[in-house]
């Protein structure tokens, strides 16, 4: 899982250039950016934070609204599901 999440991040090589080919490869990652009727895939969630971290890469300094506006609702997502996590750890180990 953390070699996924390594090589997500690591496919941005060219930051502020909003590179197509980087950007569909982090959008598979990111259910916001893909199609209505596309497939969900089951993406951990520390590969979905490597994903928008990469986007936020790839569009830095760029002004681009749509990223932008996508972003900050999957950082607010990324909070809340891993705040939802932790909770559901502490009551999962509680109860063992």
């Amino acid at each position: 899982m953390y070699e996924s999440s390594a090589a997500v991040v690591g496919i941005v090589a060219r930051r502020g250039t909003m590179d197509i080919a980087s950007t569909k490869l982090l959008s598979i990652h990111i259910p916001a950016l893909l199609p209505p009727t596309s497939t969900e895939l089951d993406v951990p969630h520390i590969v979905k934070v490597a994903a928008v971290l990469g986007i936020g890469l790839v569009y830095q300094g760029t002004a681009h609204r749509h990223i932008a506006e996508v972003l900050l609702s999957e950082i607010g997502k990324c909070v809340t599901e891993s705040v939802f996590d932790y909770n559901n750890n502490n009551n999962n180990n509680g109860f063992v």
